[in-house]
């Protein structure tokens, strides 16, 4: 396992320095994995929302990553994986990168973006905790955000970028427990690539999706590992130096706790604001609900009292807008008591 490196200063400052008493009296969002219990440090990994999106903004931790998921495909000859096996490094790279839809229809907001030194390629991770979230249709979603704004006017099709999108999964996205499955079927790595249906051969259209499960059982392969590593609590239990350096720098380091600190607050921030928006719509929707109900009781009386008073049908419908089907639905209860 891994010692203790002092490649960032170390400190015995924890998340238990700050007061409980600030979280009281917070309405949360039920979001699951949205926000973690930040009093309790024992509980914090890699795959904690705030400290895996922190990470990825470190070079080596993303670089380190990319490569041991890309380099860990099955390497049949067949499959179109085209990254060489050579070490990858990023030309350049962004964290929670939003790409808006200039017609206002569904935007996206990716967790790591990076382009591929000297390669028109791009890796896209996202770190999915949820059940549902991880699916193929996604996958198409983001590789066309990132398609549409990194091509130019003039462009070849074959000059068209190279796309991985990679999910690193909490949960199984194919084989679940609770369906009925072949888990002899489970893989540590899926890898998705367009197949003709009627020769089982691959055919390459530039976007590979690479699934890491982490539901899948530990071993002693660099891809097991890997899967504990991301998973484990305890930097002197892991494997790789570059992770336990990275999970200790949010335990231990009184800078990264202190922006684990910052991000979760902001959080709570942005769902809190969402909640008010919500809140005031419920309220507006009540309202109106209530106007509506009133105006209706209203208007049942109004068509009730001239039916009463031995106008026609067919002149309150003419009267009131509605049909008579609608009038004589109004009036049939009354008529029958």
């Amino acid at each position: 396992m891994i010692k203790k490196n002092n490649r960032r200063k170390e400190t015995s400052t924890s998340l238990e320095k700050f007061k409980k008493e600030d979280l009281k009296n917070i309405n949360l969002c039920n979001i699951h994995s949205m926000i973690e219990d930040f009093a309790a440090t024992d509980k914090i990994s890699l795959l904690s929302d705030k400290a895996s999106s922190h990470a990825l903004e470190e070079k080596e931790y993303n670089e380190f990553l990319t490569n041991m998921i890309l380099q860990s495909v099955d390497g049949e000859p067949k499959i179109p994986l085209n990254i060489t096996k050579e070490n990858i490094q990023f030309e350049s790279y962004s964290t929670q990168k939003s790409f808006r839809n200039r017609f206002k229809k569904r935007s996206v907001i990716l967790d790591f973006l990076g382009k591929i030194l000297g390669k028109c390629a791009f890796v896209n991770t996202e770190m999915q905790r949820l059940k549902f979230g991880s699916t193929l249709f996604r996958a198409r979603l983001h590789d066309a955000f990132i398609l549409i704004n990194n091509i130019n006017e003039n462009d070849k099709f074959n000059e068209i970028p190279r796309n991985y999108i990679i999910f690193i999964c909490e949960h199984d996205p194919f084989y679940n427990k609770h369906k009925k499955s072949d888990f002899s079927k489970i893989r540590k790595i899926y890898h998705i690539v367009n197949v003709i249906a009627e020769t089982g051969d691959t055919v390459d259209n530039g976007l590979e999706v690479i699934y890491l499960n982490l539901a899948a059982p530990e071993d002693d392969t660099p891809l097991g590992k890997l899967i504990h590593d991301l998973k484990c609590v305890n930097p002197d239990e892991m494997y790789y130096e570059v992770l336990a350096n990275e999970l200790r720098y949010y335990k231990e380091n009184e800078e990264g706790v202190k922006a684990l600190h910052k991000m979760w607050y902001s959080s709570i921030r942005t769902i809190e604001s969402k909640n008010k928006v919500i809140r005031k719509q419920r309220e507006e929707l009540a309202k109106a609900n209530d106007t509506s109900a009133k105006f209706a009781n209203a208007s049942s009386n109004l068509i009730h009292e001239l039916s009463e008073k031995g106008m026609a049908t067919d002149e309150i419908a003419n009267i009131s807008g509605l049909t008579i089907q609608e009038i004589q639905d109004i009036l049939e209860p009354k008529t029958k008591n």
